[in-house]
């Protein structure tokens, strides 16, 4: 997963625009997810800015906290397919001590204890590609 330190607030659109674009110009077909957190500010610009015109077809895992050592609160959005938005918001909002609500293809929360969020991104990794302990 990718940890970003804050850039200034007239640069958000570009600075967004800049990982957007990374993921659209990987190789097709997309990854299966993707995640990407910033330690730097609650900021849900940034969460917004990215999904309003990311490639569709990838579950989503975002989130923003307050912290550089990312223990502290934070927002966390969730997009992709109904099923699996429901279970992991579920399950991540338990993890990451927060609360959230999801509808549709959309799930958002505030959280706690973001130093859970590496054990949600192996939740992920295991989910969407395999066990890979078991070779």
């Amino acid at each position: 997963f990718l940890m970003i330190r804050r850039p200034p607030r007239a640069t958000l659109f570009p600075y967004t625009t800049h990982f957007r674009s990374k993921l659209e110009n990987t190789p097709q077909p997309y990854p299966k997810y993707y995640c990407l957190h910033r330690k730097d500010g609650i900021e849900p610009d940034f969460i917004n800015t990215f999904l309003r015109n990311a490639p569709e077809g990838i579950f989503y895992f975002l989130t923003v906290s307050e912290n550089s050592t990312n223990n502290g609160k934070g927002l966390m959005v969730l997009r992709g397919n109904e099923e699996e938005v429901k279970k992991f918001g579920e399950l991540f909002m338990e993890l990451l001590q927060g609360k959230g609500n999801g509808r549709e293809s959309n799930f958002q929360g505030k959280f706690n204890n973001g130093s859970k969020i590496p054990e949600c991104n192996a939740i992920l990794e295991k989910h969407f590609n395999g066990d890979k302990s078991k070779k």
